[in-house]
């Protein structure tokens, strides 16, 4: 229409469209991982037939889930879809231990394939279902626990991994032993195929060329990723994986020997495996924390002017248009879509800024953030930054003072809590949003007066009410339209406070009296919203801190000058909102951390119906938390809650690789084996079905882990979950791989100790008795 014209649309985000890729980027990554993983476990198996018949775990569970979802009420959404692909390279991991241990049989006893095949599934059968029930009770504080933010999160997310797992299991011991017993007639498996090979020829390479040609792929690679303009931590990503899987070929080759070597020398294991905690420890303080979202690599994002005052609309606009000035002027070098701006007289203001599609663009968010940064003009208004206070997810900190009264907060307690903040380290630009007050007219009406003078005070307050903001009149009608109609008793702009003063209200007997007469007028400034937490006042205080600094190490440093500052009697202070649940902290997750650890040592103790085993088998969580820390620096990944989720996922899944071990070192001891025996050659036959289901999981999350897509398209990114998961999980196999063995001798030394003791104690006292 007429009136329409001259008026763009533009939509600054489509909720509908990130969701929807958002929901296609999970897929792919899925997809990618499923292919990658059947084809690491071809490179293993060198079997065609076999690998098929693993491989029907993956399709036929998720199949089975998505029914088991339907019926439980959980939509195909972010968070389903997300568990479905962190199970990717976890469904083939029963299969592939039923696998090796029916071929070990049918090796054993070739001429009974029959007895051989249900032998070998009856071997392993409880290591296989202890594994899955170690991963499931990850799960199971958080979906029995609280109805918080992290429950919903993550139910949704359990569900889908728990269904999966269970029926992976379920076809592990039922559908892959029948298929193999009515496809694979001959053994066929070459088990030493691809170590082999590769090998074989390596040998052929002489030493002092080894090492220049493995560097000279990796700077090949290297220079590559530079020319593709791919993110740095992506290279670090292919660099670390790639090393885990050639030392895997190494460990597989020369296994034998270096585990006797270290069962020999267990103090040097011991000091060994010492010396490397103290090294990844030191990582802990070079790996970037956060109690949010962190690392954000969506393509839209705000620009938080951090207004530090309030300004006139025609102020703001100036300062405003100063920075979108500079943005358009570069836009192209900046490669920047659009920008929208929205600011107000209350001391707000932020623009949004959306880059081109992904693409087309050439440089990373973080590029393009650190260049819009580096000549940002300089206004009076604010000082813009990427810093999002408001928001517990980016390198901002709240903190809030509460008590009875905010005016005294504001007046006692304020100023020094700000000062005593700007000195703390790494801190800057300390700002209250209460303290950035605005002018108000305050109008305190005597009651005991205005009612001697016939004047109601309700009245007294309606007349103010009139005067100062006017009353609406019935709309003027015209050809054109309706025309809206306004009284007031002064004209806009010329209001001054000695003629509300001398407002005259009459009373009951008509007669007109100043509102000076019955009220005291005064100006004054006020906070621009009074805020309460927890049914208290409370004042809320905006912290920024510096790029690349360790928000942890702040947020301990603030805590400690906090606590030595006197805070007086029925006041208080805080970071977190009580119970707001607005966000996922990472403190959510400790509990249901602990609750996990206890039941999967009482799963563990169940099965091995001894308290000392699950202690070795604990060690393997150990060296993956390590090994996060290890990843994370060397990626220079934030170590934020999505990370924290994937390390409680990884607790679950580090274990099963230490149960199928002892287990299985135990059930060659029963046989008759001596325990050195027996130790070397348990760890000689789970090796390689170990680095097998460890690989496949660590490619089946690769895509996930380099992928930039984020929960709903603008919520928690998913790669720090699945970093975590890769860097804890093949730093702890490789370690665990050596180091269990060596913690099983010496708590088995440590229980036979117990029991000779025990035994003889007995003895003393029943030949006591008998004295």
């Amino acid at each position: 229409t007429d009136q329409m014209s001259g008026i763009e649309l533009i939509f600054l985000s489509n909720q509908a469209e990130d969701v929807t890729n958002s929901l296609k980027d999970v897929i792919t990554a899925g997809i990618t991982g499923a292919l990658l993983s059947l084809i690491v476990l071809y490179l293993f198996l060198r079997n065609l037939p076999m690998t098929l018949i693993i491989s029907l775990s993956i399709p036929i569970s998720i199949i089975i889930t998505l029914g088991v979802l339907y019926f439980t009420g959980i939509s195909l959404n972010n968070l389903s879809l997300m568990g479905l692909m962190l199970a990717v390279g976890m469904l083939v991991d029963n299969s592939v231990v039923i696998t090796e241990s029916v071929y070990t049989q049918r090796q054993l006893d070739p001429d009974n394939p029959k007895d051989a095949l249900i032998r070998g599934v009856k071997l392993v059968i409880k290591p296989v279902i202890a594994g899955t029930l170690t991963t499931i009770c990850v799960f199971l504080p958080v979906i029995v626990g609280e109805g918080n933010l992290l429950g919903i999160f993550l139910t949704h997310v359990a569900v889908a991994i728990i269904a999966s797992l269970v029926i992976s299991l379920m076809l592990s011991i039922s559908v892959v032993p029948m298929a193999i017993g009515m496809f694979v007639k001959k053994q066929e498996v070459k088990t030493g195929g691809l170590e082999t090979r590769f090998f074989a020829r390596w040998n052929v390479i002489k030493k002092r060329y080894k090492f220049l040609l493995i560097a000279s792929v990796y700077l090949l690679v290297y220079l590559l990723s530079k020319a593709m303009k791919m993110p740095a931590e992506n290279f670090a990503i292919f660099a670390y994986v790639s090393l885990f899987f050639l030392f895997s070929l190494f460990l597989m080759r020369n296994y034998q020997p270096i585990l006797v070597y270290f069962l020999n020398h267990r103090w040097k294991t011991v000091f060994s495996a010492l010396l490397l905690i103290v090294i990844c420890v030191s990582f802990y303080s070079s790996m970037r924390q956060d109690d949010g979202t962190g690392q954000s690599v969506d393509r839209d994002f705000w620009l938080p002017y951090h207004v530090n005052g309030n300004y006139s609309l025609d102020r703001m606009k100036k300062d405003v248009d100063r920075i979108e000035n500079y943005l358009y002027a570069n836009q192209e070098k900046f490669e920047i879509d659009s920008v929208y701006t929205y600011y107000t007289e209350n001391g707000d203001g932020i623009s949004k800024i959306t880059l081109i599609d992904e693409a087309e663009a050439t440089k990373t968010v973080a590029e393009i953030k650190k260049e819009i940064l580096a000549d940002l003009p300089d206004i009076t208004i604010g000082t813009p930054s990427f810093q999002w206070r408001s928001n517990l997810g980016s390198q901002g900190i709240k903190l809030y003072l509460q008590g009875e009264s905010a005016q005294y907060i504001r007046n006692e307690m304020l100023d020094e809590v700000m000062f005593m903040l700007g000195n703390v380290e790494n801190v800057t630009n300390v700002q209250v949003e209460q303290k950035n007050n605005r002018e108000e007219l305050q109008v305190n009406v005597n009651r005991e007066r205005a009612l001697s003078l016939g004047l109601d005070p309700t009245i007294v307050a309606q007349s103010v009410s009139i005067a100062m903001r006017g009353m609406n009149l019935k709309e003027y009608v015209s050809e054109t339209g309706e025309i809206p109609v306004k009284m007031r008793f002064y004209k806009k702009g010329q209001f001054e406070i000695d003629q509300l003063k001398n407002l005259p209200i009459k009373n009951v007997d008509g007669v007109s009296i100043p509102l000076n007469n019955v009220a005291e007028i005064r100006s004054t400034s006020s906070p621009q919203r009074l805020f309460r937490l927890g049914r208290m006042n409370s004042v809320q205080i905006d912290l920024d801190v510096e790029d690349e600094s360790n928000v942890k190490e702040v947020r301990d440093a603030i805590t400690a000058m906090m606590e030595n500052y006197n805070v007086p009697s029925g006041y208080s202070w805080t970071f977190n909102l009580e119970g707001g649940g607005a966000n996922i902290a990472l403190s959510d997750l400790v509990m249901p951390f602990v609750i996990a650890l206890l039941v999967i040592f009482m799963v563990m103790a169940a099965m091995f119906e001894s308290l000392l085993f699950p202690i070795c088998v604990y060690n393997t969580i150990l060296f993956s938390i390590l090994g996060i820390f290890l990843f994370f620096a060397i990626t220079g990944t934030t170590f934020n809650v999505m990370a924290g989720i994937g390390a409680m996922i990884l607790i679950g899944v580090v274990v099963n690789n230490g149960i199928v071990l002892i287990d299985h070192i135990n059930n060659l001891r029963a046989e008759g084996m001596n325990r050195f025996e027996a130790v070397v050659q348990g760890g000689l036959d789970r090796i390689r079905p170990v680095l097998m289901t460890v690989s496949t999981t660590v490619v089946g999350l690769l895509p996930l882990s380099i992928s930039v897509s984020s929960v709903g398209g603008s919520g928690l990114s998913y790669f720090p979950m699945a970093r975590a998961i890769i860097g804890g999980l093949t730093f702890s196999t490789i370690i665990s791989l050596v180091l269990l063995p060596c913690i099983y001798c010496w708590l088995d030394d440590l229980s036979m100790w117990g029991k000779e003791r025990f035994t003889k104690a007995m003895m003393r006292l029943k030949s006591n008795r008998v004295g």
